[in-house]
């Protein structure tokens, strides 16, 4: 194992009961055997969520797709998780803002379905907050709690540390699963690790080679937070090719890419990502570049983008996007721009 490989292993092995509010060690599982979603499928219904809340599930789709391998499918008629809104929720005694309980097979270690209750009252809602980065953080904390077995963890950078040491926790991590989250959850998703295994180093010769744990910054969460208070499709004021179309040339189109590619910067080359407050404002501003490998007319271009969002609901007030390309003949378009508001 390299370095990485065994932080993650000693994380994944380290579980304890959970009594009360206590978090269950590193890992968040308290089982000593694996626990697992029964089959590949979510089949979810969302029954009188708030639109915020309803967005914050829907965007931890494709998140917890890509980490845990699990198809999620709208079902109203034969659900195995049921996301309902409550104007009170009373779980172990607590009023929490958020809870989420699950269903086992006789068979150990395999989750047949799941509920999760999320408070509904966004006029009076003390632990959380209504914040949109907030409530998706919360949407996947609990996501996590459901389908994948797992309690709170000790970790404070976890999604799933404990709500109630959180909120006044300075280091707030927003709605994102954090590296070492992301690679405890690969590992115990991998098809070859069986739900109600035991603990062993037969586990540990599944642990993925490329494992990172690069800290996440203050701007990948600005950007994951800007995508999950977006709809992506924002209007383009001015979209113009500098020596094509000389006079600027006005029309409507989708920045969303590039959004993605802020809040989801690994997958490109060469990213830089900056987070700043401005008057009260958040800017976000980075550059990448995009290879173009199936272009008959250029490389691929290098990518500037700056966008000022609300610090409340990271909504995009403005944004500009720049795109320096290397074409093969620099006379048909070597830099387009484009600017618009949220």
């Amino acid at each position: 194992m390299n370095a990485n490989q065994q932080a993650v292993w000693d994380c994944y092995t380290d579980r304890h009961p959970t009594f009360g509010n206590t978090n269950a060690g590193c890992s968040g599982w308290e089982k000593n055997y694996v626990v697992k979603w029964k089959g590949d499928t979510v089949r979810y219904k969302l029954i009188d969520l708030h639109e915020f809340d309803r967005n914050a599930f829907l965007r931890t789709m494709p998140v917890l797709h890509e980490v845990t391998g699990l198809k999620f499918e709208e079902d109203d008629i034969d659900p195995n998780l049921i996301v309902k809104a409550y104007d009170s929720i009373v779980c172990g005694g607590e009023k929490p803002f958020a809870c989420a309980s699950r269903r086992y097979e006789g068979r150990k270690g395999v989750i047949t379905s799941a509920r999760i209750w999320i408070q509904s009252n966004h006029d009076d809602i003390s632990v959380i907050g209504h914040r949109l980065d907030r409530r998706t953080h919360t949407m996947v904390h609990e996501l996590v709690h459901a389908i994948l077995g797992m309690r709170h963890s000790s970790r404070d950078d976890s999604i799933i540390w404990d709500y109630q040491e959180q909120v006044p926790h300075e280091g707030f991590k927003g709605p994102c699963l954090m590296p070492m989250d992301i690679a405890l959850i690969k590992l115990n998703s991998n098809p070859n690790v069986l739900a109600g295994a035991p603990i062993n180093q037969e586990i540990a010769l599944h642990l993925p080679d490329d494992v990172s744990l690069e800290p996440v910054t203050s701007a990948q969460i600005a950007a994951t937070a800007m995508i999950a208070g977006n709809d992506l499709r924002l209007p383009v004021e001015v979209y113009w090719c500098r020596n094509f179309w000389p006079d600027g040339r006005q029309w409507y189109g989708d920045v969303g890419k590039i959004l993605a590619y802020a809040a989801n910067y690994p997958n490109a080359t060469r990213m830089e990502l900056h987070h700043s407050y401005d008057n009260g404002r958040i800017n976000l501003a980075g550059q990448f570049y995009e290879e173009w490998p199936t272009s008959a007319w250029a490389d691929g271009a290098n990518i500037e983008f700056n966008a000022r969002l609300d610090p409340d609901t990271y909504r995009v007030l403005s944004f500009r996007v720049e795109w320096s390309i290397d074409a093969h003949d620099p006379s048909v378009c070597d830099s387009v721009l484009s600017e618009g508001r949220g």
